[in-house]
C-alpha cells in the first residue's frame, strides 16, 4: 500500500523510540539519527527504510496497529502495554459489533485497541474523568479515521455517573480502568448484557 499526505504512520526509530505522525508534504520530523523530510516517505510502501537528509541514518515506515500505537503514544499516564491490551480485549469479548464501555481513558492505547476489534458497527464508549486527558485525546483520535466513528468520548467521572444514556442489558463488556473500580459496579451492571 502507498503512504499518502494526511497519512498517519508509524516510525520506527530504534527498539526505544517509535512514533507516530502524521504526514504533510513540507513536514519533517528531527530526532538522535537525524532530520527525516515527510516528502520522502510519501508515496513509499510501508515497511521502507528512510534515510535522513544526510543519507547516513535510517529509520522504517510501518503501518499502524493497536500494538504500535501503544508503544508510541505519549506515557503520560500508567498505560497498558501490548500484551495486556490484548488479554483485557479477550476477556471483554471486544468482537465485530459489540459495544463496550471503558472508563479510565488514559492515552486511548486500549480505546484505539478495543474500536478496531468492534468494527465496522461496535462502539466504544470511553469515559475520562481528567478535563486535560479528555480533550487531548479526543482531538488525537480525530486523526483516526478508521475507528473514530466507533467512539463514542464521555467527559464525566463514572463514579458519579448513574449510566442514564445507556437502556439495560445493552452494553456487552465494561472495563474499569481506574484506582477504585468497585464503586461503581452496582451502578453499572444493569447496562450489561445477561451471559
Amino acid at each position: 500500500m502507498v503512504i499518502a499526505e494526511n497519512d498517519i504512520v508509524i516510525l520506527y526509530i530504534d527498539e526505544d523510540n517509535i512514533c507516530l505522525v502524521k504526514l504533510k508534504n513540507d513536514g519533517s520530523i528531527t530526532n538522535k539519527k537525524g532530520i527525516f523530510l515527510h516528502k520522502n516517505i510519501i508515496g513509499k510502501e510501508y515497511g521502507s527504510k528512510i534515510y535522513d537528509t544526510l543519507s547516513r541514518n535510517f529509520i522504517f515506515v510501518l503501518k499502524k496497529t493497536p500494538e504500535l500505537i501503544a508503544t508510541s503514544l505519549k506515557k503520560k499516564t500508567q498505560t497498558l502495554y501490548e500484551h495486556d491490551i490484548s488479554f483485557i480485549c479477550l476477556l471483554c469479548n471486544a468482537l465485530p459489533n459489540k459495544k463496550i464501555i471503558e472508563a479510565g481513558t488514559g492515552t486511548g492505547c486500549l480505546t484505539y485497541a478495543l474500536a478496531n476489534c468492534v468494527l465496522p458497527h461496535g462502539v466504544v464508549h470511553t469515559f475520562e474523568y481528567n478535563e486535560e486527558r479528555y480533550t487531548e485525546v479526543k482531538k488525537e483520535f480525530e486523526d483516526f479515521e478508521d475507528v473514530i466513528n466507533n467512539i463514542k468520548f464521555y467527559h464525566k467521572d463514572i463514579i458519579n455517573y448513574n449510566f442514564e444514556d445507556f437502556k439495560n442489558n445493552e452494553i456487552d463488556a465494561i472495563f474499569l480502568d481506574m484506582p477504585n473500580p468497585w464503586l461503581c459496579v452496582e451502578k453499572a451492571k444493569n447496562v450489561l448484557k445477561e451471559r
